[in-house]
């Protein structure tokens, strides 16, 4: 995880980038989201319980019934929802202990 100081260190890097730097430096960020995208895709099956922030900052909860190669379908309590694999979370079941 990046700290304070980390990004106000890339931001005085961006500052005295030129155009043609900061879209070399564009294009090679959208290639590694691309990248963790898919690994993080990997870690997700049909079926698993998963939760995500909704544009409305509400935290949804749902199942996965379809994966693609950029985005999953989930059933929720208020119909299917089609979500970005970046945006989403598994929920870890909780096991209770008697």
């Amino acid at each position: 995880m990046l700290t304070e100081t980390d990004k106000q260190a890339l931001q005085v890097i961006f500052v005295n980038c030129d155009l043609n730097e900061l879209k070399a430096v564009r294009n090679d960020l959208g290639g590694m989201i691309d990248y963790k995208s898919q690994q993080n895709l990997r870690t997700f099956k049909i079926g698993d319980k998963i939760k995500w922030d909704s544009k409305k900052n509400i935290v949804m909860n749902g199942v996965i019934t379809k994966i693609n190669t950029k985005t999953v379908h989930c059933s929720t309590d208020k119909g299917p929802w089609r979500i970005h694999i970046s945006l989403i979370r598994k929920i870890k079941d909780m096991v209770e202990v008697v």
